[in-house]
């Protein structure tokens, strides 16, 4: 196992390479997006399949509806890879030209989309942040199934993350806490973290992850100079700000949940009072009654959610 050993990560882990995100050229790269706004609150990146037609319409609608009548600036950005031959439907491409011809709003390189590839798409808009949206107060990652509550997460971005530097704000898998999957369809092979059975980092739930934008060169930096690995949680929140070294953690694990039907029942019962402020959901039906729930909870009254950083 000598020869899988990393000095800089300090246990194994297998060669891969990627050079097509790190030096590869754009298929789309709309670089006018952030740099069109004088003052940019929040830019918000979304890792998003290629056909994932759906979900893009939501998020826009999404913030369209909730960004109204709004004093703050956000710009929404796409990240996408490719389909090899064998995957590609004629008629969802032209859709998918009309879509970022309406739009703009995606950036694409030449990756095949698996999840597997996740980490390439991670590093390719790492690398685009750096070079092309340099403005934002404060960058915002999620994955096109997230459900968010814009009216609270935006002046609580403006009063409160925008303070920090080099920090990360994320539902926060402690280290120590998460085993190493050995089997199963995200197995990992048993030459990486070889003789290790928990990873060996403190790592985010990469579903909805703040950054302050100081973090976004020193990420950049650290990928060029880090063996890459093919989980883009633990690569992109995980191994790379340790590289990155002296950041901190912020865990908003009490305001953000995966359990969607928590997040609207409590948004249902205790209004703009509920504590979160973003989920997720597969399902369109309750993708739309959370949306209905979080604009009936500002109806009458708005308060910033109770932030409380936990341990």
């Amino acid at each position: 196992m000598k020869k899988y050993f990393s000095q800089v990560l300090r246990h194994t882990i297998l060669p891969r390479d990627p050079s097509v995100v790190l030096n590869g050229t754009y298929l789309k790269n709309p670089t006018h997006l952030c740099r069109r706004h004088e003052d940019l609150d929040l830019v918000v990146v979304v890792h998003t399949s290629l056909y994932n037609f759906e979900r893009r319409r939501l998020l826009r609608h999404t913030f369209m509806r909730q960004l109204k009548d709004s004093p703050y600036t956000v710009q929404l950005v796409f990240m996408i890879g490719t389909h090899n031959k064998t995957k590609i439907n004629a008629v969802k491409e032209v859709t998918l030209r009309n879509e970022n011809r309406h739009y703009g709003d995606f950036v694409q390189m030449d990756f095949n989309e698996d999840f597997r590839n996740l980490s390439l798409k991670a590093v390719m808009w790492l690398r685009w942040l750096n070079e092309h949206c340099q403005n934002p107060s404060v960058v915002l990652k999620i994955d096109d199934d997230v459900i968010l509550d814009l009216r609270r997460i935006l002046p609580l971005s403006v009063s409160y993350f925008a303070k920090f530097k080099r920090s990360i704000f994320c539902h926060l898998n402690k280290l120590g806490t998460q085993p190493i999957p050995r089997i199963g369809r995200t197995k990992v092979d048993m030459r990486e973290f070889f003789n290790l059975t928990i990873y060996p980092y403190n790592y985010c739930s990469g579903f909805i992850v703040f950054l302050s934008p100081d973090m976004i060169p020193l990420l950049m930096s650290a990928a060029r100079r880090t063996p890459f690995y093919n989980v883009d949680d633990l690569f992109m929140f995980g191994v790379l700000p340790k590289v990155v070294g002296d950041v901190t953690y912020h865990n908003i694990g009490f305001n953000v949940s995966v359990w969607n039907q928590k997040v609207r029942n409590c948004t249902t019962q205790h209004g703009a009072s509920c504590r979160y402020f973003g989920t997720m959901t597969e399902d369109k039906a309750e993708a739309w009654n959370l949306l209905n729930a979080f604009d009936h909870a500002h109806r009458y009254d708005f308060k910033i959610p109770r932030m409380k950083i936990l341990k």
